[in-house]
């Protein structure tokens, strides 16, 4: 009988030295993530990475076990306050997933009844938009941006059309002027590319420190006047940090996911001999190349005990929405 083959870690992969984590960034990674996560499997539900030189962390990569972390407010926690190697100094000020990870006052990293209350005055002031006018105004950009690359015969879809169009229906919906709206595209293109993310973040806080200031004094129908108006009565400090992350948050994954959604488009012959079904081609690129591979960091409450790995109370947990979705368990 043939003996089961020891799994082998992509070429260049640093866990080729016994015990090394597998690192989640680099040239290598970036050309067939998903070779990586094939690899990381094979340690079970649970994998150990690093996820730039010298932060750790422990990814999940199975769907059931993603599922039972994020449905466990109890064991897993979202406030990054919690987080044991930045309390223990390891992390370093410059790195470059700080921008990303590091608290802030937001409802992405509270909790409980604060996380209740920041939620819900997003979800509320959101949920005044007006869809008919958001998609008036959406086609309108989507045709001007095509308009300028459409007589040339040629495209860069990512830098002229999937990166310009949320930048310009987000700065109409949180009611940016030109100039703070060109500041926060800086400051959230370069929080991403990695060259200078504390600077761009100082560049992107303080736009939206200019913008909160601005409305306060003029409000209008916008998002950010709705916040504003909310019964949470967010400070303005809580105002720059809800409104920041809608906007980081709307933009680069958005950006990821029309560039990843025309790729598809353009490669399988599927869409094409059916007519082009844009929905289900978005429906498949959530599902098995997502905009944002590998996010949701949690912390563990108390040292425990997670399929079948030992975590320490405030050890960084992700979920690895790109291997979760492909695994072999949902084939």
């Amino acid at each position: 009988m043939d003996q089961p083959t020891a799994p082998v870690p992509p070429p260049g992969c640093p866990a080729h030295n016994s015990g090394a984590r597998v690192p989640l960034y680099g040239p290598e990674f970036a050309a067939d993530p998903q070779a990586y996560y094939s690899y990381l499997r094979h340690y079970g539900p649970t994998a150990p990475v690093e996820l730039a030189p010298g932060v750790e962390a422990t990814l999940v990569t199975d769907y059931a076990t993603s599922l039972q972390l994020l449905q466990d407010s109890g064991s897993f926690r979202k406030d990054a306050r919690r987080w044991r190697h930045f309390n223990e100094g390891k992390i370093a000020p410059d790195s470059p997933v700080a921008p990303v990870l590091s608290y802030r006052p937001n409802c992405m990293f509270s909790d409980g009844a604060e996380h209740l209350r920041l939620r819900q005055a997003v979800t509320d002031s959101m949920a005044r938009i007006d869809t008919r006018k958001l998609s008036h105004t959406t086609e309108q950009v989507s045709n001007y941006l095509i308009a300028q690359f459409g007589s040339r015969g040629s495209a860069d879809l990512l830098g002229d059309y999937a990166k310009q169009l949320p930048l310009f229906v987000f700065n109409e919906l949180f009611g940016c002027t030109p100039d703070i709206g060109d500041r926060v595209v800086y400051g959230i293109t370069g929080m991403f590319d990695g060259v200078n993310p504390a600077r761009a973040m100082e560049v992107l806080f303080g736009a939206v420190g200019e913008l909160v200031a601005l409305k306060r004094v003029k409000p209008g129908q916008d998002v950010t006047s709705w916040l504003m108006e909310h019964q949470a009565n967010l400070t303005d400090e809580e105002m720059v940090h809800q409104l920041a992350l809608l906007l980081v948050g709307g933009n680069e994954p958005l950006r990821n996911l029309i560039g990843n959604t025309l790729h598809r488009l353009l490669t399988h012959d599927a869409y094409a001999n059916q007519g082009g079904l844009i929905d289900e081609a978005i429906d498949d690129t959530l599902w098995e190349n997502p905009p944002m591979q590998n996010l949701a960091p949690h912390y563990p409450a108390s040292d425990m005990e997670f399929a079948g790995q030992k975590l320490q109370a405030g050890d960084l947990v992700l979920v690895s929405f790109a291997a979760a979705n492909t695994g072999p368990a949902l084939s």
